[in-house]
């Protein structure tokens, strides 16, 4: 009933507010109600960090705190410790061995080709989340390691926290995003793609400049997309290596390389190389297009790599850069 009347929007840790609600989070403060309660209060401590820091370590101590509940307020200290990364890691480890699946229902903001219920431990979430804020590579992999054949949602969570948190020049995040968040993209990614509703979800309306507007169906809930296309804007050399192997490999889905085509944060505007890569591939797939919606997708995205390339000739980025 919680998850049904959940209000959409909204993060703490980077959670959905959603899951929180779904959890009973707020039961660990009794008197205080609602769990836009809670909300209010981890936003107003969040400016008084000592006071925080105690606040949350009592709470945490009390036996009535659940492990969903300990790793919102332990990954939302400033100065946490050895025993508190340890703390979270054994949540991890035991939401792992013995899970307690919640059904999410997912409402976006466009088509998408993920499931519409995502299935995994709240506890497990929590834990990979907050270590990701915590600034805690090595433990997430280790947790990632040790699940064996994990559901896509929760190699999905994984996939998100590190995306979101992950520090470009930690050698120790770069491994955690080469061995968790890369192969993620690679596998799952491609195969939500291959669906055929691809064609059925792409959405192409005009703008009143006359330019076209396209809809690309995502390929993960909101909350986590956003943070992995984010990762990959900000992250250009994994992100070029990791499309050069797709254009080239016959394992990727044309589905999965239009999607990437079309969607800017995914394809670099400035490299000529890449630029040139889309646009074989766009005309190769134009030539055994025959639905329209697609048809549409292909011609505007060579429109706009014809405009990206033309930029690059001219100099144009590089005088935006400069």
């Amino acid at each position: 009933e919680r998850l049904a009347s959940m209000r959409q929007g909204g993060r703490v840790n980077n959670w959905p507010l959603a899951h929180i609600t779904g959890s009973g989070i707020c039961e660990i403060w009794v008197a205080l109600g609602a769990w836009d309660t809670l909300t209010m209060i981890i936003k107003d401590l969040k400016p008084r960090p000592e006071l925080q820091d105690s606040i949350y370590r009592a709470v945490a101590t009390d036996p009535r705190t659940r492990d969903t509940a300990l790793t919102i307020l332990l990954g939302n200290m400033t100065e946490a410790q050895g025993k508190h990364f340890a703390r979270l890691e054994s949540i991890g480890i035991r939401a792992i061995e013995n899970p307690h699946v919640t059904n999410l229902l997912v409402k976006d903001s466009r088509p998408y080709l993920h499931p519409s219920i995502l299935k995994f431990d709240l506890a497990a979430s929590g834990a990979i989340y907050a270590l990701a804020r915590l600034d805690q590579p090595d433990v997430i992999r280790r947790l990632y390691d040790r699940m064996g054949s994990l559901s896509n949602d929760l190699r999905g969570e994984f996939a998100g926290a590190i995306a979101k948190f992950s520090k470009a020049d930690d050698p120790a995040w770069q491994r955690a995003a080469e061995t968790i968040l890369l192969p993620y993209v690679r596998e799952v990614w491609n195969r939500r793609a291959a669906s055929s509703e691809l064609d059925e979800l792409l959405e192409v309306s005009m703008l009143r400049n006359g330019r076209p507007r396209i809809t690309v169906p995502r390929l993960d809930p909101d909350y986590r997309s956003r943070s992995i296309l984010n990762f990959f804007h900000q992250n250009p050399e994994l992100r070029d290596a990791l499309l050069e192997e797709i254009f080239a490999s016959p394992e990727y889905h044309e589905n999965f390389r239009l999607i990437i085509i079309a969607n800017a944060k995914l394809l670099s505007y400035k490299s000529k190389h890449m630029q040139l890569l889309a646009k074989d591939e766009l005309n190769f797939q134009r030539e055994h297009c025959e639905q329209d919606n697609r048809l549409a997708v292909i011609d505007s995205s060579l429109e706009r790599i014809e405009r990206n390339l033309a930029r690059i000739e001219d100099g144009t980025f590089l005088k935006i850069l400069q």
